[in-house]
């Protein structure tokens, strides 16, 4: 699939500050509608605080983030609250995998189904939403699972799924949102070489879908394997930008970053 004509989502001069502590120093990112875009650097770079400064977990110090949503609508995101941001078109995945561990792999993905029906999270809980739309949303829960390659662990407790697994679970509940971008931190954390291929190939698959993805990651074969673009940050700032051959052959990010991964 060919990178869109337009910019989805868009940070400038964006400054996060914690105690007079800079995590992120005038990060200017545009992430273009249809690609994968990578945002890489060493540990305590400022990567997921630029996540969360986009998502509304925290706010700016300064600086602008704006998204433009599939109706190509430009909405500023600052001051939004998460839940706000979600609704637009953005869903996310995390660092540490935040899923019920005790409730079934469909019932999951039905939780992030819940901000598209009418009844809400707790009715998708507790079972009790209106029977037409709870039959609705368990076909469209199991139809992601089906998708990330789980719908054979549909009723397996998640805690009860390997670690690789848990991922795919995570990524299937942030899909039901329907975003139009998808951010995800680490992805690949934790999985063994062949988890990751399959990873990478369902990465692409929703970029396919027409789902933008920004994603943070330190397996540099998944990076270089399958982003259009890719951002280096360091000690908060942009170090540099470009497409995967330029990234990894610049000095700079060598010496900062890949050291011995250079390739």
């Amino acid at each position: 699939m060919s990178v869109g004509d337009y910019v989805v989502l868009s940070t400038e001069k964006l400054r996060k500050e914690f105690g007079g502590v800079c995590a992120v120093n005038d990060v200017d990112l545009d992430v273009r509608h249809g690609s994968i875009t990578a945002l890489i650097g060493p540990n305590g770079a400022g990567k997921t605080t630029v996540f969360n400064l986009i998502t509304g977990n925290y706010d700016a110090t300064r600086g602008r983030v704006t998204f433009t949503d599939s109706e190509r609508v430009e909405h500023s995101l600052c001051g939004r609250t998460p839940d706000r941001i979600t609704r637009l078109g953005i869903a996310r995945t995390f660092q540490n995998i935040r899923l019920f561990g005790d409730v079934p792999t469909l019932d999951n993905v039905k939780l992030g189904l819940h901000p598209r029906t009418s009844r809400g999270a707790l009715s998708a809980l507790l079972r009790f939403p209106a029977a037409a739309e709870e039959r609705e949303v368990h076909v469209a829960a199991y139809r992601y699972l089906e998708f990330v390659g789980l719908a054979s662990k549909s009723h397996e407790l998640a805690r009860n799924l390997p670690y690789g697994e848990q991922r795919r679970l995570e990524i299937a509940r942030a899909l039901a949102l329907a975003p139009n971008l998808l951010l995800l931190d680490e992805p690949a954390a934790g999985m063994n070489p062949q988890e990751t291929e399959d990873l990478m190939a369902l990465i692409r698959r929703i970029r396919d879908l027409g789902i933008t993805v920004l994603l943070i990651e330190h397996d540099m074969r998944l990076v270089m394997g399958i982003s259009d673009y890719i951002v280096v940050l360091d000690h908060g700032e942009v170090i540099a930008r470009g497409l995967p051959a330029e990234v990894k052959n610049s000095p700079d990010v060598i010496r900062a970053y890949l050291g011995d991964e250079a390739i």
